[in-house]
């Protein structure tokens, strides 16, 4: 019986590892993806906890601003003073060469300030919160449209991205898109959301450049987060665990069947000197 288990568990085994190896494969895959604010119900982002969140407005009513994209209609901004906080509905996968890019136009006054965080997902703080990967934070007005680009430098499987405004007085805020951009890949979706198609190298510095022909003044230097790109994740740690113990229980069954077999043959011999002895020797029946 257990002769017939072991390759069983060799299926079992092989399973997992390309399981494991496909679910790698499609989370370290990176494309292009543009979150577009320019719709009539916001449906990209949700509110955070304990905060206000961020409502689309009509270019048509607004007195400080015009679209960056001439065909646009609508923009993100805040819809009462104070601290507004939108995090993305959906997860993205980040490596060292994904870069976030940002359309946003601020008309600050003091004390105001406009913030962009990533969080990982597979990561958790000893809240059990998603953790803090990189956070940058600006209070400065663009005087005009201003074009965020900035590169995570780290790979986070799945990461959450947080817009935060807190606005005062006298502050007005419009963010028009939020880009996920890869230089690694290829294809037409990342051509068409490129905005700087004609840069061979991506930024390097904190400082961000503006595309449209008003000069504009920009995001501030980029605060790191405690990098923790050599932390094993819990996911990883299941599959390294779970590969672990069937491998134990394939060494066990196969330890377990060579005994056996070793058994079984040892007795097959005292089965046969019994019968040799039982020949030489036959009993006499009287």
């Amino acid at each position: 019986m257990l002769l017939k288990v072991t390759p069983s568990v060799w299926c079992v085994v092989v399973f997992l590892c390309v399981t494991r190896a496909l679910d790698e494969t499609e989370d370290s895959s990176t494309s292009c993806t543009q979150i577009d604010f320019d719709e009539a119900t916001l449906s990209s982002l949700h509110k955070c906890e304990f905060t206000q969140e961020f409502i689309v407005k009509r270019y048509e009513e607004s007195v400080h601003f015009d679209p960056f994209r001439p065909e646009a209609v609508y923009y993100l901004s805040n819809r009462w003073q104070g601290l507004t906080c939108g995090e993305t509905v959906d997860t993205y996968s980040f490596n060292a060469e994904t870069e976030l890019r940002m359309a946003y136009n601020l008309v600050f006054d003091i004390g105001a300030t406009l913030e962009v965080r990533v969080f990982d997902e597979d990561r958790l703080d000893s809240d059990n919160k998603p953790t803090l990967v990189e956070i940058w934070r600006t209070v400065t007005s663009t005087d005009g449209w201003g074009l965020f680009r900035e590169k995570l430098n780290k790979t986070v499987k799945k990461a959450r991205i947080q817009i935060e405004a807190n606005i005062n007085a006298g502050s007005e805020l419009a963010i028009e898109y939020l880009t996920i951009f890869n230089y690694e890949v290829e294809t037409e979706e990342c051509s068409i959301i490129d905005e700087f198609s004609t840069t061979t190298e991506p930024p390097t510095s904190t400082e961000t450049t503006t595309s449209s022909p008003t000069p504009s003044t920009i995001f501030t230097t980029t605060e790191n987060a405690p990098s923790i790109v050599d932390t094993l994740n819990r996911k990883e740690w299941f599959w390294m665990t779970t590969t672990a113990v069937f491998a134990v229980l394939f060494v066990l069954a196969s330890s377990v069947a060579i005994y056996l077999c070793l058994i079984n043959r040892h007795l097959q011999r005292i089965s046969t000197r019994l019968l040799d002895e039982i020949g030489h020797y036959p009993c006499k029946i009287t």
